[in-house]
């Protein structure tokens, strides 16, 4: 059994019919999981990321995004504008120690693993409300799939260090803007890092050896 804490750094790619609307800044977030190896080769988690997020939207009944103080532009669009959104993605997650798979457990033999995590789940984002043209509690809620590569370094028996590219995708409309025209883009994509530390809480449990 173990359990996993760090920081974490992503960005959103939305589905936005401008395509260098789609892109954002990084923004910061934390991490957190707890998980069970079955075997060496193979654990069970829960992962929690919580994060904020940065978009941009045209869509007048964003409610994040006040368009009263704005114009129409001359091609019909409201402009777009900026606004934060911040949000926790819960997952459940298999993870494949590809390490362990191919040279052994022994953490004497192999400090370095390098492992798969799989999961689905569902993120959960809301954010200030500053549209006066919408009436509604902006909160969102979309499911989620995930994958990644971790990196993790084992210190001794009980800790490990982690670095794990990652990469979660959900349906468009989690920032509230409407799905893009452009039929090869429905989701939104968020690009994320994890770094921290994972603990080992009990390296055995007799029943299950036995």
């Amino acid at each position: 059994m173990y359990i996993s804490f760090g920081l974490s750094g992503l960005t959103y790619i939305g589905n936005e019919d401008v395509s260098s609307a789609r892109f954002n800044g990084v923004m910061p977030g934390l991490c957190f999981e707890w998980g069970y190896s079955l075997t060496p080769e193979i654990a069970f988690s829960f992962n929690l990321n919580a994060f904020t997020a940065q978009m941009q939207t045209r869509y007048r009944l964003n409610p994040f995004v006040d368009f009263s103080q704005e114009t129409v532009g001359s091609d019909g669009y409201w402009p777009y504008c900026d606004f934060n959104m911040y949000g926790v993605a819960v997952t459940g997650q298999i993870t494949l120690d590809w390490t362990n798979i191919i040279s052994g457990q022994d953490y004497h033999q192999a400090r370095l693993h390098v492992l798969t995590p799989l999961g689905m789940g569902v993120t959960v984002a809301s954010g200030k409300k500053t549209n006066p043209w919408t009436d509604y509690k902006p909160l969102n809620n979309e499911f989620t799939l995930t994958a990644g590569v971790a990196f993790e370094y084992q210190l001794n028996s009980k800790m490990k260090l982690f670095f794990t590219p990652r990469m979660y995708i959900h349906r468009g409309s989690l920032d509230y803007s409407p799905y893009s025209n452009n039929e090869s883009s429905k989701v939104d994509i968020m690009p994320m890092v994890n770094i921290g530390a994972k603990f080992t809480l009990n390296a055995r449990i007799p029943w299950i050896t036995r």
